[in-house]
């Protein structure tokens, strides 16, 4: 791209890790990451997210989180990403441990969080920790009222 005369900037990584993510290329992939250091766009919430992404399908998951630790801002989609790997790949109290952090940093889960709890409550066999799980949903949704 850069030979084709591209400019590199927050609005095109995102896309090029996207592309990088779908084929699992995560030689390109660091490429990439090096030149969104070398253009400045490390602070850009969807090129960490991006980034973030091709690490996770890339099973690097020391580089996922190490981006994610470094992230300036943080969003559900960065936080969902992160508690969905560690849910999928069988890593259940991270998952629960990530998602207590969510919360610690004021963020209140959002529905695709609470799914993924609930799949990790079922998951580790927490019968009691997933029923009081619910019952803190119900009271949740109950204080919000009908709509």
């Amino acid at each position: 791209m850069k030979l084709k005369g591209v400019i590199l900037n927050k609005y095109v990584f995102p896309k090029v890790l996207r592309a990088c993510a779908q084929y699992w290329n995560f030689k390109v992939g660091i490429q990439v990451h090096k030149d969104v250091i070398t253009y400045g766009a490390e602070l850009n919430l969807q090129v960490c997210n991006s980034l973030v992404d091709v690490y996770l399908k890339c099973e690097n998951i020391e580089s996922a989180r190490r981006v994610f630790s470094q992230m300036a801002e943080i969003d559900f989609l960065s936080w969902n990403s992160m508690i969905s790997w560690y849910d999928c790949n069988g890593f259940l109290e991270s998952a629960l441990d990530l998602l207590g952090t969510m919360r610690l940093e004021g963020f209140e889960p959002d529905l695709v969080t609470w799914n993924m709890a609930m799949d990790v409550y079922c998951r580790m066999g927490e019968l009691m920790s997933l029923r009081r799980f619910l019952n803190r949903l119900k009271s949740l949704i109950s204080f919000l009222g009908p709509h």
